[in-house]
């Protein structure tokens, strides 16, 4: 309070008022005027975090252990299933919320997939589904896959030749592996490192922390080459009906969470892929980059690929035009941003 004889303000009261209020107190104000769009943000943090910190007492399983039944439905042991190599997905989004705080690298793959193209694909999906399934984002899951094999180092498409490359029961990256000139053999996952041990087969197309998270270098595998070949997209779904009866406002929650959803899986990857590079190495592998005329060789090798695209895939011609001119688009933008940044 003012003594007598100072001149009183009013202003001056709820000055001395706020100067003695606890920090917490300040906080505990500014959160109850705060709109409820950013308490519910607030809380989603507050869960990543707990999350986070206590994932391995909250997972039911290991986020790499790997189960002998990919794909298995929900289930009271497997709550959102298994994916295509028998991880436990609940698990596996569980250690996921360790990777969501982070900045993502601007890169080419992740500028066309955070652009038109995703719209378009989303475009194309309602029509192609009497605007009943939406495509709300389209994530990362591994990051860049590079062929790997347990003979000789890969440089040119030509040292590709006669071997025997694991590949998933799918045409196109069977189509590709034939096309590099080598012999694309499908394998279940959960038993692709006897089959490296055994020599059924002698390579793999996988990104580094897929490598070295099953302990493939320990069955052979000691030939990496950074070519590059594949981006894996992850695409997420939701009913267009469901979310087009939401309110605006919950529509923007939803759009931004499959946002953050997006950046988590563009940073993941990456994140891990640093030490696991290190490790592989570390451990007397050969990790090659190719030169740029190497890569394009490899570019060039893989073409027919991108005509069997076009005729056996429902509206692939469609597609790929839209995929590359998005890339050409990404590949302008990302090339000004990085010539602005020299001078």
């Amino acid at each position: 309070m003012k003594t007598d004889n100072e001149t009183y303000s009013a202003l001056g009261e709820v000055g001395d008022f706020q100067q003695r209020r606890t920090r917490w107190a300040r906080i505990r104000l500014d959160l109850a005027k705060s709109p409820m769009t950013a308490k519910f943000g607030l809380l989603v943090i507050l869960i990543y975090v707990v999350v986070a910190l206590f994932a391995p007492l909250i997972a039911p399983y290991g986020e790499a252990e790997v189960f002998p039944i990919p794909y298995a439905p929900w289930s009271s042991e497997f709550i959102f299933g298994t994916d295509q190599i028998g991880r436990d997905i609940f698990s596996r989004l569980i250690y996921g919320a360790r990777n969501t705080v982070g900045i993502a690298v601007a890169t080419t793959a992740e500028h066309v997939l955070s652009g038109d193209f995703t719209r378009k694909m989303r475009s194309m999906a309602l029509e192609d589904s009497d605007d009943s399934i939406r495509l709300m984002t389209i994530g990362n899951t591994g990051g860049w896959r590079n062929f790997a094999n347990t003979r000789r180092r890969v440089a040119e498409p030509s040292d590709m030749a006669g071997l025997k490359i694991r590949t998933v029961v799918a045409d196109l990256p069977q189509e590709l592996v034939k096309a590099l000139g080598a012999s694309p053999t499908p394998i279940p996952w959960p038993e692709l490192f006897t089959s490296f041990q055994t020599g059924v087969v002698e390579g793999s197309k996988n990104g580094i922390t897929d490598i070295m998270g099953m302990k493939f270098p320990d069955a052979g595998l000691q030939y990496v080459t950074l070519d590059g070949h594949a981006y894996m997209g992850a695409l997420w779904w939701m009913s267009n009906k469901t979310f087009t009866s939401m309110p605006e406002d919950m529509r923007a929650v939803v759009n931004d969470g499959f946002y953050a959803l997006q950046q988590a899986t563009f940073a993941s990857p990456k994140r891990k892929s640093i030490q696991a590079y290190a490790d592989f190495v570390a451990g007397g592998g050969d990790l090659y980059v190719p030169t740029p005329s190497q890569k394009a060789a490899f570019a060039e090798a893989a073409t027919p690929v991108y005509d069997w695209f076009k005729s056996n895939v429902t509206r692939g011609d469609e597609i790929f035009t839209a995929l590359t001119d998005a890339v050409s688009e990404a590949n302008s933008d990302v090339g000004s941003d990085r010539a602005a940044d020299l001078n």
